[in-house]
């Protein structure tokens, strides 16, 4: 995988999985269902594998997306800390995982 990820994707991500729900996450990030779905159909693309398990009462994250919701919460965190202290925005490189602009 070579594509560029966003933070506003892990951002959904993260939000996704604390939420377990397509409509309580999109609401809780002020974002339509529609944008919520696609932006996680567009991360799940870009990784190569899904990160959750859709069902009629909700979503369950995959052992893939347990594994990754460390990493991207960590990656959140730190990235909010640099903006604080430098105001501004920053371009960063993960081991190869994803570039972003902050």
């Amino acid at each position: 995988w070579d594509g560029e990820m966003e933070l506003r994707q892990i951002e959904f991500f993260l939000q996704l999985y604390k939420d377990r729900n397509v409509t309580v996450a999109s609401q809780n990030l002020y974002i339509s269902q529609q944008g919520m779905s696609k932006s996680i159909a567009n991360l799940e693309k870009e990784i190569g594998f899904p990160l959750f398990k859709r069902s009629v009462s909700g979503v369950e994250p995959t052992v893939e997306a347990r594994e990754l919701h460390i990493y991207f919460r960590t990656v959140m965190e730190k990235s909010e800390r640099v903006k604080a202290k430098r105001g501004g925005n920053i371009k960063y490189c993960m081991a190869g995982i994803f570039c972003n602009v902050l």
